[in-house]
């Protein structure tokens, strides 16, 4: 997440508007941050604003994504708010959701807190859901395995954006990626849905 301290510099270099559509070429950089998106090519239409982002860390086993990563937990997200970044610093919105996020059992780590803050990009705002792809917004009341990284600010996101974020099912682990189907996916790289939640503990313990 952007902070004072960081230096962002939002340079818009191809606007294609349409009635329905506009097509948008981000370059974002960011300093003193692990999660930076290096490039974002937005699509908007009148409901939804969709991403399509370059991430910095990207992971080629979750076995690598839990090497990196110093706090693995369970947790179940019990409540919601979305945070928009002073729009005089961008072009654009800039949308975060901030989920309260109760411990449920730690995986790795020595986490000693109950309940954490945990952000990711995007959310919505006025109807429209602002999302990058292969990372859709999550829902309160699921429960997740999570690759956490702490923020100065005190907050948490996940290790390599959404790869570092599983929802837990009927006792079974499913990548939160929308596009699972898809050979090139972030979570799918990995191979890890429709697992068995201890199958997939012990491959990351």
């Amino acid at each position: 997440m952007l902070n004072q301290k960081q230096q962002q510099t939002i340079e818009t270099i191809e606007t294609i508007e349409t009635i329905e559509t506009i097509e948008t070429i981000e370059t974002i950089e960011t300093i003193e941050t692990i999660e930076t998106i290096e490039t974002i090519e937005t699509i908007e239409t009148e409901t939804s604003v969709k991403s399509f982002a370059d991430w910095v860390d990207v992971y080629s086993s979750v076995e690598e994504l839990a090497k990196a990563t110093d706090d693995i937990i369970i947790g179940k997200l019990v409540d919601s708010y979305v945070w928009e970044y002073p729009q005089e610093y961008t072009h654009s919105p800039l949308l975060f959701t901030y989920y309260t996020v109760k411990v449920q059992s730690i995986i790795k780590g020595e986490l000693k807190d109950d309940t954490i803050s945990l952000y990711i990009d995007g959310g919505i705002r006025n109807g429209i859901e602002y999302t990058i792809e292969d990372s859709p917004l999550l829902n309160v009341d699921d429960t997740m395995i999570l690759f956490l990284w702490e923020t100065p600010e005190e907050a948490y996101t996940t290790r390599g954006g959404p790869q570092g974020r599983f929802k837990i099912v009927n006792g079974k682990v499913y990548a939160t990626d929308e596009y699972e189907d898809k050979d090139n996916s972030l979570t799918n790289r990995m191979k890890t849905n429709t697992m068995k939640l201890e199958d997939f503990i012990n491959k990351i313990s």
